[in-house]
């Protein structure tokens, strides 16, 4: 008797024991700043520096993918006829004016105005000639920023000017400016990628006037304007000369959507994009009236040594004017002055100031007018949004692997979408700390907590050993509701699925992925005060440090010894899963679909949203880059595409590689399969 109630005295305290120390655990280690602390537009930044050109390289790389992967343009879409039409020249004093229009889709048009030199001969310097958002866009004139006295005034220096509109202003109405209706985040759409697509078909443009140097083409822009500058400098190799005006800032990122698509600055700024175009001839302008104002000593001096560690240092400026944000006279000539040094390999200031100059009336500058109307067979906003999602699903089935080199570009093309769509930063080791010990009759269990370097993060998890049984084999166990989902909530004890792995001889890591778990069992905590405006281009999404934890997870498991790895996914963290196995070690991996209906755009929402996923494939996309893996997929109730990842594992030469099942497969059944049989 007295046995018996020190046997029942022990297990009471042995409980109470785990119970008190997953408490302490949770409330103690769980700090994650990643559900509390967020990036926006207005948050004040700390400059990075990078020691070496090597190290800075590396970034300037992953900058310009991370901007064509933001702005839906990563693989780069097919570059069809532009058609451009030109028309209603006006002849003036050393120079000409054209009005201008062309197709940069089918079906939609770029719309400005040509100006060109006279009395000069070729070859030219050409110059694409940005607006930002001022009322009148590319026909502003006003004392803080006249487009209209860039565009003659460069044209009399001898530059071909195409100065467009940016979408949505004056003759441009396809698509409006506002109101964020046109994007379609999932398949990578969005005003601003329409927007620096049509400056990169605006460089094709001027490339095809006669007489054009295409080894002098420049480029700069106020405002938002200067937004599109620096945007299209970093992954445009053919804009040779650029000067982004009143825009590069260390607190203030541009506050329209036109220069925020999800994804964009994720773990950058505007001074990193800017320094991207290094070591081509750069320079950025401030006024002290807005917030440039620390040009002097923040932003010019950061990029300045991104150049040093070119030895270019004399291809890069930076200034100032006393005015309020503007791209005025002062400022208009310091940029004559600079362009003229690398394109017109003119150093004489006097014969680069802005003469006088005559403002033409509206009506003469406009492309299309009652007499000249938008062509037949353009679309409308919704044609636009439905012709570009049919163009990407296209892109995405023309790419659709049939051997093994086409897999191989497959691979390149629609990697970095789920790279940088992904992956916050490159899944390394952690270090992890031990902060309890469970253990039961065939099981024992630590509590880790892993701290990666490379984002204020922590990431519980909890790994359980078979008692007594030396293993090699390895599983990371994932469940959306972390732990709770694959133990007893008061013992610790494994529910089946962890139990048949620990049966099997398996050390299984079971991770409490970003806002699952212990700490966030009640809904309400398991939520993220994000930012209203453009939430996505400055932080990670929730499906996002998932997967990444998953990834991190993987990556620092095993840690005794364990030379495979397995990746299971449970429930609705299957398909967190599959999109992780990429980032994964290369065991097998197992992933309930729980019946994910892949293709369809309702599915990724909630804590699914993830911008760009269509884009590239979705699940059918993250099965293709897992062919190195063993895959199985079950659950899929018949709502998801396995014919096409089975087509790619039978590319890859490996056909037996990958299973699919519509139904739910038992525990037994997956430690059998991973068993090999």
């Amino acid at each position: 008797m007295g046995s018996a109630r020190k046997s029942a005295s022990f297990t009471f305290w042995l409980v109470l024991l785990v119970v008190v120390s997953a408490s302490t655990w949770a409330a103690e280690e769980l700090t994650d700043k990643r559900a509390t602390e967020f990036r926006s537009k207005d948050t004040s930044y700390t400059v990075m520096h990078y020691p070496t050109k090597q190290a800075w390289q590396s970034k300037g790389d992953s900058i310009r993918k991370q901007i064509l992967v933001a702005n839906g343009l990563w693989p780069m879409p097919e570059k069809t006829p532009l058609n451009a039409k030109r028309f209603g020249r006006l002849d003036r004093d050393g120079y000409s004016i054209e009005k201008v229009y062309f197709e940069s889709y089918p079906g939609f048009y770029c719309t400005g105005n040509l100006y060109l030199p006279r009395d000069r001969k070729p070859p030219y310097p050409a110059m694409l000639c940005l607006h930002g958002h001022w009322k009148e866009g590319r026909l502003a004139d006003e004392k803080d920023g006249s487009v209209v006295a860039r565009g003659i005034t460069f044209a009399r220096q001898g530059y071909v000017v195409f100065s467009p509109d940016m979408v949505g202003y004056n003759d441009s109405k396809q698509v409006r400016h506002k109101g964020n209706e046109f994007a379609a985040p999932l398949w990578g759409l969005s005003l601003m990628g329409l927007q620096t697509w049509n400056n990169i078909r605006g460089i094709d443009f001027l490339l095809t006037v006669e007489g054009v140097d295409p080894k002098r083409v420049g480029c700069t822009g106020a405002s938002g304007g200067g937004t599109q500058t620096f945007i299209l400098a970093a992954i445009e190799d053919r804009v040779k000369c650029a000067v982004p005006v009143c825009m590069v800032s260390e607190y203030f990122q541009g506050g329209c959507e036109c220069e925020n698509a999800p994804l964009l600055r994720l773990d950058t700024t505007n001074i990193e994009i800017a320094a991207s175009a290094a070591p081509r001839p750069y320079m950025i302008t401030g006024a002290t009236g807005d917030w440039t104002k620390n040009i002097m000593r923040v932003q010019g001096p950061a990029i300045r040594e991104i150049y040093k560690l070119f030895g270019a240092e004399d291809k890069f400026n930076f200034v100032i004017v006393d005015a309020p944000h503007n791209y005025n006279k002062e400022t208009r000539e310091h940029v004559y002055r600079w362009m003229g040094k690398w394109l017109l390999n003119e150093s004489d200031a006097e014969k680069l100031r802005e003469p006088p100059y005559t403002v033409e009336k509206k009506e003469d500058m406009l492309v299309f007018t009652e007499e000249h109307p938008l062509p037949a067979g353009s679309l409308d906003e919704k044609g636009v949004r439905d012709m570009l999602i049919e163009r990407t699903r296209k892109q995405f089935a023309s790419r659709r692997p049939k051997d093994k080199s086409s897999l191989s570009a497959f691979a390149q093309a629609y990697y970095p979408d789920f790279a940088v769509a992904l992956l916050p930063s490159p899944p390394k080791r952690a270090k992890e700390k031990t902060v309890g010990k469970t253990e039961g009759a065939n099981w024992v269990a630590e509590k880790i907590v892993l701290t990666p370097s490379a984002a204020d993060a922590v990431i519980p998890v909890h790994l359980y050993r078979p008692k007594g049984t030396k293993t090699t084999r390895a599983a990371v166990l994932v469940h959306p509701q972390g732990v709770r989902g694959v133990t007893d909530a008061q013992t610790g004890a494994p529910k089946p699925a962890l139990a048949a792995l620990l049966e099997a001889g398996y050390v299984v890591a079971v991770p409490d992925c970003f806002l699952t778990g212990e700490k966030y069992a009640s809904s309400s905590q398991a939520s993220r005060a994000l930012p209203k405006e453009f939430p996505y281009t400055y932080n990670p999404t929730t499906l996002a440090w998932r997967v990444w934890d998953i990834a991190m997870t993987t990556e620092s498991f095993p840690s005794k010894g364990e030379t495979d790895v397995t990746l299971i996914g449970l429930e609705t963290a299957g398909p967190w899963c599959l999109l992780a196995a990429r980032f994964s070690h290369r065991g097998p991996v197992v992933v309930d679909a729980n019946g994910f209906a892949d293709e369809d755009e309702a599915s990724w929402q909630g804590d699914m949203f993830q911008p760009g996923i269509l884009r590239c494939g979705g699940l059918r996309g993250a099965g293709a880059l897992a062919v190195s893996h063993r895959l199985l997929i079950h659950n899929t109730q018949g709502k998801m595409n396995t014919d096409w990842i089975a087509d790619v594992y039978r590319v890859a030469g490996a056909p037996k590689a990958f299973r699919a099942e519509e139904g739910r497969l038992s525990d037994k059944a997956i430690v059998e399969w991973l068993s090999g049989r």
